[in-house]
């Protein structure tokens, strides 16, 4: 692979989920168009669709394992994310010991840092 090689990426967003938008735009993805019409589209209103261009082999490397997080650890991730907007501000810190006490299964993706760029549990997926 030479230094020359480009990567692609692209991110799909329900239309109307702001807080997701925000992420992808904060990490690098500029908006494409809107799809209409996907399997996938939940709600029937469309897909924003969006895409980041990476160059060169060094981007980031990362490990997915399951396991458990603390509500600190989680905390931390949704601020580094804007992911906690999505959470109601009453209680949030009860919400999130919660969320993470009762999930069934917990993925956790993490950078070479260790530090945590990805949580999936039974209610829903978060990428940063």
């Amino acid at each position: 692979m030479d230094d020359f090689h480009q990567w692609v990426i692209h991110g799909r967003v329900v239309h109307g989920n702001g807080a997701s938008a925000r992420v992808l735009e904060k990490c690098g993805y500029t908006f494409v168009n809107e799809e209409f019409g996907a399997e996938d589209d939940p709600y029937g209103n469309g897909m924003l669709v969006y895409k980041k261009v990476k160059k060169g082999v060094n981007w980031v490397d990362y490990k997915i394992c399951e396991e458990r997080i603390t509500a600190d650890e989680y905390i931390e991730f949704l601020k580094r994310s804007d992911l906690g907007t999505q959470y109601p501000k009453e209680r949030f810190r009860e919400r999130i010991e919660t969320l993470v006490s009762r999930v069934a299964i917990s993925l956790v993706a993490r950078d070479e840092e260790k530090n945590i760029i990805g949580v999936c549990c039974r209610i829903g997926l978060a990428i940063f």
